[in-house]
Order: C-alpha cells, then structure tokens, then sequence
C-alpha cells in the first residue's frame, strides 16, 4: 500500500512532493495507533504471562529491557534508513518487526516452559525494533501530508499512538476475561502484516 508513495521528508533532508494514493494517510494513522496497541500488549497481558504461564516477576521485568533498548537502537538508526530504503520500505520494516513480536507473545501458548522466557525477551525485544523504527515515518510522513499544518498533523498522529496505548489494556482484559487471550496479540500480529 505504501509502495505508492515517494520516500522523501525525512527530518532533516529536503522536503519532496509526496502523492499518496486515496487513504494512504489513513495507513500511516492506523499504523500509530497499531504501535500503541501493540506496546501495552505486555504490560496489559502480565498477569497471564505470570500467573498461568508461570514467568516470574523477574523475568517478567528483566523483558523490558530488551524492548527498550531495541527501541533505541530502532529510533537511532532510523534515521539512517529512512534515507537509503526510503520512508515505505521503513514503515513496513516496522510493522513486519510488530507483527512479529505479536506472533511470538501468541505463541507463548505453544511453546514449553523452558522456552517461555526467551520467547518473551524476543517478542519484546521485536517489538521494541518495530516502534523504534516506526518514529521517522510516523513524524515524517504527517508533515508530507499535510505541509500547511505538519505541526497539528504530526500530534494527530502521537495522540494516535496514545489512543492505542489508552484502548489497548481496555479490550485485552476483554479478551483475558473471556479466556481468549491470544486473541489480542494475533490479532496486532495480523494488521501489522496487512497494513
């Protein structure tokens, strides 16, 4: 979908005209608040991992680590990227990185308990790389779209990532509380491969 779309704006290169086909702002939207869904699925589905998956406290904490630093690693080389694959093939990089880390949290169901916790750290380490490289396109694209307001346009699409992250805890304890869980994650793991 976003292969359409010219890979200039990148924050500090020269600005491009961009000619998205019909909707494609709305991809790069949906894709904000895909990332805001996806970072609280751990935090949002820790009493699972925990309680009936048996992760400890520990090993439950020690998982944010990864993500954190792989979303460092994420934003600092995005950058970068951005200017040699271009701004769609980076976009889609991290959105395959999201799908992934929501597989891998989906298959915590499959996996044996000896590999929990190394499923866990590489789902969460996934998913800190796809929100990582997430933010040039996210904060570049908006000012493409809408160069008149690329101030007002690029909040719209952090408030984006925020409604995720505010509405994500909000239907996992649905799912949770209905003993379908997985749900969530594949769910994640299946927009983000489509989008």
């Amino acid at each position: 979908m976003l292969q359409s779309m010219h890979s200039g704006g990148v924050a500090g290169a020269p600005a491009t005209t961009i000619r998205p086909f019909p909707f494609t702002f709305l991809v790069v939207y949906a894709t904000a608040l895909l990332h805001g869904l996806a970072l609280v699925s751990f935090p949002a589905l820790s009493a699972v991992l925990t309680r009936a998956y048996g992760l400890t406290d520990a090993e439950y904490g020690a998982s944010f680590l990864p993500q954190v630093a792989c979303a460092v690693i994420g934003a600092l080389l995005g950058g970068g990227m951005a200017r040699k694959l271009g701004l769609h093939r980076l976009l889609a990089l991290s959105l395959l990185a999201t799908a992934g880390s929501q597989a891998l949290l989906a298959l915590v169901v499959l996996v044996p308990a000896g590999w929990l916790f190394a499923c866990v750290l590489a789902a969460a380490a996934a998913l800190g790389l796809g929100f990582g490289l997430s933010g040039a396109p996210i904060n570049s694209y908006p000012r493409l779209f809408f160069p008149r307001r690329a101030h007002t346009a690029v909040v719209v699409a952090h408030s984006m990532v925020g409604l995720g992250l505010a509405a994500g805890p909000l239907l996992a304890a649905q799912l949770v509380a209905a003993g379908h869980w997985p749900a969530y994650p594949v769910l994640l793991a299946g927009l983000a491969f489509v989008a």
